[in-house]
């Protein structure tokens, strides 16, 4: 069994009130930690891209557990009638790329909540119109931006076109910025391994630089490090028990059977969890950043 090293987390810049959330952060060693310690129930949340599925990216599904009572809005302009697959395509919303479907993923969210009759927040659409690049919202609106990368999929491809990357993703977080109520948290996931595993240009020193960028913004900035990217989701005993229920009865490549297929409910310290893990990504990075 390889031993990994205490996960760090370093404060680029101190105050901000980022202190008692860097007290928070400390020790955790999974994705799914990170989410709990920033968001709260009651939270309006911005979520940059998803993927087609839950099971491929589930941390859209776990902010919308933890924030029960509050609104989760998607921004991705990659809908049903927009299927790309990794193609660059200029859209209203500028370039966009990768792989997604908000409609399908949706779906899959009110398939959980219907289902198992789980408490999930109310999820909305910010459009065709809006990505990354042009964000299709009013200014001071959210508690919380979160994107697992899609800012750096989009700014990929338009380094492609020529453009410089700390002028992309500095317009990028001026974008979040302004989206942010102040005292609002910005988290950027970004899974370096994923990344040279497709072949993109983002170096390890260049990530570095990110928190840099978001401080010249006005950002206070701190990073950590977890050990594996992994999103656990706690079941009630009733969610637990209509779970086997629609495991029971789901026809073969339903989205019950595929979810029970590719994931997996263990048991620990006496509760029922399902576990969603990210085998290609492993010691993601994240870079928390908070709106004075």
């Amino acid at each position: 069994m390889t031993n990994f090293p205490r996960p760090d987390v370093l404060i680029d810049r101190r105050g901000g009130g980022l202190r008692e959330l860097e007290v928070r952060l400390d020790g955790c060693r999974e994705s799914w930690q990170v989410l709990e310690k920033i968001f709260k129930p009651a939270d309006q949340v911005l979520v940059h891209g998803v993927n087609e599925e839950i099971r491929q990216d589930p941390s859209c599904l776990a902010i919308c557990k933890i924030c029960d009572q509050g609104q989760v809005d998607i921004n991705d302009p990659k809908d049903e009638s927009r299927q790309i697959y990794g193609q660059i395509h200029d859209s209203e919303a500028g370039i966009i790329s990768g792989w997604g479907n908000v409609d399908l993923y949706r779906r899959q969210i009110e398939e959980l909540r219907q289902g198992l009759e789980m408490r999930l927040a109310t999820v909305g659409w910010l459009g065709r119109d809006s990505g990354v690049a042009k964000i299709n919202s009013p200014a001071d609106k959210y508690d919380v931006v979160f994107d697992r990368g899609t800012s750096i999929y989009v700014a990929e491809q338009y380094k492609q076109k020529g453009d410089s990357s700390e002028r992309l993703f500095g317009s990028f977080f001026e974008e979040d910025w302004r989206v942010l109520k102040p005292g609002g948290i910005y988290v950027l996931q970004h899974n370096r391994n994923e990344y040279q595993r497709r072949g993109f240009e983002f170096n390890p020193r260049f990530m570095l630089n990110l928190g840099k960028i978001l401080e010249k913004i006005g950002f206070s900035v701190l990073s950590c490090r977890v050990e594996k990217d992994v999103f656990k989701m706690a079941l009630t005993e009733s969610e637990y028990q209509k779970y086997l229920e629609q495991i029971e009865k789901a026809p073969g490549n339903s989205f019950f059977w595929n979810l029970n297929l590719c994931n997996e409910v263990k048991t620990e310290d006496g509760r029922k969890w399902l576990v969603f893990e990210q085998p290609f990504c492993f010691l993601p990075n994240f870079y928390v950043a908070r709106k004075p």
